[in-house]
């Protein structure tokens, strides 16, 4: 009887020594191959901005290695210059937070290759005045801005099938 339980608590002891082998080498792989900061490049972001009453920005952005930020800034309006992307993406890592969540390396490659396949093609109208202004976005390797969708002050949608494939694999992420 006493080997019994010298073996069944040395089985629970290596199990317990193997599943924490196990969740550490599984979390060192989620997040190893993430760039350093001055080495990611914002791919899309789903964000909601309004200037009416103060200043409002909410939003996530995908990065080029799959991370995903989310950010949340009111007050006053945080200076930044959406032209200069460099700027904007430090701007969001900076101000944001990094989601416990990353994109999966096949997303992330259909991220990137329907971005490269896309044309900026959306026809918007103006609905609304201080509504704000919802949108889902990519930037594309010449750091052109290309708007998908959006809602809001201007309503407006990208309807070529490449977009709406970008705009479901965003829409998954970014939530």
């Amino acid at each position: 009887m006493k080997n019994k339980s010298v073996i069944f608590i040395f089985t629970i002891f290596v199990l317990i020594v193997v599943s924490i082998i196990i969740v550490f080498i599984n979390m060192n792989k989620t997040y190893r191959n993430e760039l350093s900061i001055d080495k990611k490049v914002i791919l899309a972001e789903k964000s909601y901005i309004n200037f009416a009453w103060g200043f409002n920005y909410s939003g996530m952005a995908i990065f080029n290695d799959g991370t995903i930020y989310e950010w949340n800034f009111v007050g006053n309006r945080k200076d930044y210059d959406v032209n200069n992307l460099k700027e904007y993406e430090n701007w969001i890592l900076q101000n944001g937070s990094k989601v416990d969540k990353k994109v999966t390396k096949k997303d992330l490659n259909r991220i990137k290759k329907n971005i490269k396949n896309l044309e900026n093609n959306i026809e918007s109208e103006n609905t609304a005045y201080d509504a704000g202004s919802s949108s889902i976005l990519v930037w594309n390797d010449n750091k052109e801005k290309i708007i998908l969708k959006e809602s809001g002050d201007n309503t407006g949608e990208n309807k070529s099938n490449v977009s709406q494939e970008l705009i479901k694999i965003i829409d998954n992420y970014l939530d």
